[in-house]
């Protein structure tokens, strides 16, 4: 329920000054909720309910129950001796009766006082005393009476029921710190307990508040049903309020008597202090002996029905097979079916109890179901994509070199209708490939596709003033080193190398038309392949190439392109300002190139090959002139023809070549003579040459032409 707001009180003027803080607690109905009603109405609150429902074996004192089973079970064993006990007391000596009762377990003492009047009359005296202590000693288990309790109230706080103090709600096992039972609201009630926190509020000083905490009773419980670890006692404690309070009035009462230089007063303070801390400490250990024992019978408790529910819950299972559930779903509602008989504590199986059940357990076993059904769906299409995928494996080792690096991703082909009729089949088998009509379909669709792309390449050159491209068929006007594209699309794509700034020709289309055309386009629409309207011819590229055909003295209509212009268009492209500026590239001097060369890294790298023989399909070579030794040696073609007995291959996510920088100021052009022949081709600045001079072969000071060659940069 919504809080209820007193603006009207703002509004009100000449009120009294004791109406001008209103204390809205004293409305009624404010904020208020389920447990503030039944806290009215003296009901407890609904929260521990709720969070153990009606687990059988921690109803009450479980650590009670617990004994009691275990002599029940030894006492169906055993033979009885006296049918009546009136019978034992009239024959038997008293020192015999006693010595007969101290073989019994404190459980059966605490039975027997609450039985009848003679019992607890018998057990209680102060003869008695040594039964009490015979019993405990017979039982070393179980926790020790601490020296400032009495037998028969010790076991009452051992084996009582788990009523709380001070609601008497169920639910509350002894706090053994405190001496109390508390149930879970209580042991939150600002009436109960007493914080940390709360302590500056009686005490003066921070002297006295550390005192005061070696003099108190400090519990660690987080609920009252189970007991604290080692890890717990680092927390924060709770005190007893009453406790608190008692403990700061003789504080003060001694602090007092010494402010006022009392005789005596400073040694009976310090005496209090050592007896009551040493008091309290005592009594703290002996509470963690007790706090580890209970927690230790909770544990046996806990294991001993996780073992009836692992020999249980087979039938259970076989009970909802029966009614027709599938064993997949039981299996995967299993560990909540587990909690759900966990909390409840069922020990047993009936048909009647699991109909009960029914209500409760069917939601999840539909969920079950549902989640099967969706994953034996995606395991069926994992397995016909698979298949798929195999298909076009063999489809694409089948095609010819040249034309298999421009084959479109597996992704796009199963956008096929065949394909995605067979993937996406609602049948409950993988089913047989339609291999006939997928083959069909697919030749189509690469047939439409190669032509369609480069059909699209050519409409868009047909409108640009590329010279001479007029009468020239369109592989021929593709080959053109001067058709240069572009797209944002992959410009945008920081997966691709920076070489896909430039794309020169249908060699470099080709291999990024799949990455082009937009996703699920698996059927082209439009005239010859509008869709890839994202490409566009490049302006500023064909100005870069025509400059450098130019400084080739090479006709710049009929050249094929190169590796070196592309990487030097797509430089040019990716300057910032090469639209305000013309080209400016030169060509390296021919000894120089043999030193640049001798620098850099070897592209593609040697552990990635990229010939291959089209007579052999599969044989790869690391360089051109391996390809064209193959072709001679193995199949007589002495005068190979690229793209025709050979193939250089090239995809979309070809790695870059790193340049080596060649120093200019001051110019980095000259060769050591002294160098053996294999490290000849270093190149070096002058400074560093000189150096390497003295330190290498022990000239202090080298002479041109002798000692070092100069080379010159640039080709006239």
């Amino acid at each position: 329920m919504p809080t209820l707001e007193t603006d009207e009180f703002a509004n009100l003027a000449n009120l009294a000054d004791e109406f001008y803080e209103v204390d809205r607690s004293l409305f009624p109905f404010r904020a208020m909720g389920s447990n503030e009603v039944r806290r009215i109405y003296g009901v407890h609150p609904l929260w521990f309910d709720e969070e153990y429902p009606s687990r059988r074996d921690l109803r009450g004192n479980y650590v009670a129950n617990h004994i009691f089973r275990q002599l029940k079970t030894q006492a169906k064993r055993a033979e009885p001796r006296f049918q009546d006990l009136a019978f034992m007391f009239d024959k038997l000596p008293m020192e015999l009766i006693y010595e007969i009762f101290e073989r019994l377990h404190p459980f059966d003492l605490y039975t027997m006082i609450q039985t009848t009047k003679g019992l607890r009359a018998f057990l209680l005296s102060r003869k008695a005393s040594g039964v009490w202590a015979g019993s405990f000693a017979r039982h070393p288990s179980i926790p020790s009476c601490p020296f400032d309790l009495s037998y028969p109230m010790w076991v009452s706080l051992l084996f009582g029921p788990s009523r709380c103090d001070e609601c008497n709600h169920r639910g509350a096992m002894i706090d053994f710190a405190i001496r109390r039972r508390l149930c879970d609201n209580c042991m939150q009630d600002d009436d109960n307990v007493f914080h940390q926190y709360e302590m500056p509020s009686i005490l003066k000083s921070e002297e006295e508040y550390e005192t005061l905490q070696t003099l108190l009773r400090g519990s660690y419980r987080n609920d009252p049903i189970t007991y604290p670890d080692l890890d717990d006692y680092t927390g924060e404690p709770r005190y007893l309020e009453s406790e608190v309070l008692e403990r700061g009035v003789q504080l003060r009462e001694h602090l007092d008597a010494i402010s006022q230089n009392v005789s005596g007063a400073q040694d009976r303070y310090e005496q209090f202090k050592s007896e009551t801390s040493r008091t309290i400490q005592e009594l703290a250990e002996h509470a963690k002996t007790c706090d580890r024992y209970f927690a230790e019978v909770f544990e046996t408790v806990d294991s001993e029905y996780d073992l009836v529910l692992q020999n249980l819950l087979p039938r259970w299972t076989d009970g909802l097979i029966h009614l027709g559930h599938d064993r997949q779903d039981i299996t995967h509602m299993q560990s909540r079916l587990k909690w759900m008989l966990y909390y409840d504590h069922v020990d047993r199986y009936s048909d009647k109890l699991l109909r009960r059940y029914l209500r409760w357990i069917e939601p999840f076993l539909n969920e079950a179901w549902a989640n099967r059904l969706v994953k034996e769906r995606e395991s069926r299409l994992a397995e016909r994509r698979k298949l798929v995928r195999e298909f076009y494996h063999h489809y694409r080792s089948s095609v010819g070199a040249v034309t298999r690096q421009y084959l479109p991703d597996v992704e796009r082909i199963g956008q096929l209708r065949t394909i995605s009729d067979f993937i996406y089949s609602r049948s409950e088998a993988v089913g047989d490939f339609p291999l006939a009509a997928v083959t069909k379909e697919t030749e189509e669709f690469v047939q439409v596709w190669l032509a369609s792309g480069k059909c699209h390449l050519c409409n868009i050159l047909s409108h640009t003033t590329l010279p001479s491209s007029s009468g020239l068929t369109d592989d021929r006007m593709l080959d053109l080193a001067t058709a240069v594209f572009s797209s944002s699309r992959l410009s945008l794509d920081s997966s691709l190398p920076q070489s896909a700034s430039a794309l020169i020709g249908w060699a470099d289309v080709g291999i990024y038309l799949d990455r082009l055309v937009p996703d699920g386009a698996a059927d082209f629409s439009g005239e010859c392949g509008a869709h890839t309207s994202d490409l566009q011819f490049d302006e500023q590229g064909y100005v870069a190439v025509q400059h450098i055909l130019r400084l080739s003295k090479l006709d710049q209509v009929n050249l094929g392109p190169v590796m070196t212009w592309r990487e030097c268009i797509s430089h040019f492209l990716r300057e910032s300002d090469h639209h305000q500026q013309e080209p400016r590239f030169a060509i390296l001097s021919k000894e120089l190139k043999k030193s640049v060369l001798f620098h850099e890294a070897p592209f593609p790298p040697p552990s990635k090959p990229q010939w291959s023989c089209s007579l052999c399909g599969d044989s790869i070579a690391k360089s051109r002139t391996d390809v064209v030794a193959h072709l001679k040696a193995q199949h007589l073609i002495y005068r190979p023809v690229a793209n025709i007995d050979f193939v250089y291959h090239r995809t979309a996510v070809d790695t870059d070549r790193q340049p080596y920088r060649l120093g200019l100021e001051p110019p980095a052009n000259l060769r050591c003579n002294r160098c053996p022949d294999e490290r000849k081709l270093r190149l070096w600045k002058k400074e560093p040459l000189l150096a390497h001079l003295r330190d290498k072969h022990g000239l202090e000071r080298g002479i041109g032409s002798e000692d070092w060659i100069t080379l010159e940069l640039w080709n006239e």
